[in-house]
């Protein structure tokens, strides 16, 4: 969560959109370890 905080408001808007169309763990995991590659 740590990669999230970092990100403006537009960057968070386009996470939470990703978020909404998941629709497995993988590509949950996916998101989350992107945040994490490019944020922390």
């Amino acid at each position: 969560m740590d990669a999230y905080a970092k990100l403006d408001d537009e960057e968070k808007s386009r996470v939470v959109e990703a978020a909404r169309n998941v629709t497995t763990k993988s590509e949950m995991r996916q998101i989350v370890e992107g945040l994490e590659q490019h944020f922390c």
